[in-house]
């Protein structure tokens, strides 16, 4: 799959925006972090890192549970990037971040999602998950 010719980058003035579809597979996050690579001219590399994990945490959840197509939306606003990742999943209940059980296996992916971003939330029609990261 060429990532080039599933992403589709609007640039105009002080924002931008990025939208890709992901092939549901191991490598989706790898996909998904190099298509961030537009976003980085209006970050500090600390955000863009930030960014890139926080995509990486998502496109793996959907991969792991979600069902269906995944596509990242990203949109750079002057002081805010506005994301999301959607599958065509039922959707799941959010668990209490705070509960998480410590020696599972996995299961890290919200929370540091939670730590990173000003706030996020789950819409289940599909499943998307939305997130805000401020920008300083």
């Amino acid at each position: 799959m060429s990532l080039l010719g599933a992403m589709d980058v609007l640039a105009m003035g002080t924002m931008a925006a990025l939208e890709v579809s992901l092939p549901r597979s191991r490598d989706a996050a790898g996909f998904a972090r190099s298509a961030m690579a537009p976003m980085a001219v209006w970050l500090s590399a600390d955000k863009a890192d930030e960014l890139n994990l926080i995509v990486s945490e998502l496109v793996n959840n959907a991969v792991e549970h979600g069902a269906g197509k995944i596509t990242v939306r990203v949109r750079a606003l002057p002081h805010l990037i506005a994301g999301s990742v959607c599958d065509e999943g039922v959707g799941f209940a959010v668990p209490t971040i705070s509960t998480r059980d410590d020696n599972a296996g996995g299961g890290w992916g919200l929370s540091i999602v939670d730590q990173l971003t000003q706030r996020w939330g789950v819409e289940l029609d599909a499943t998307r998950v939305w997130f805000e990261l401020v920008i300083p």
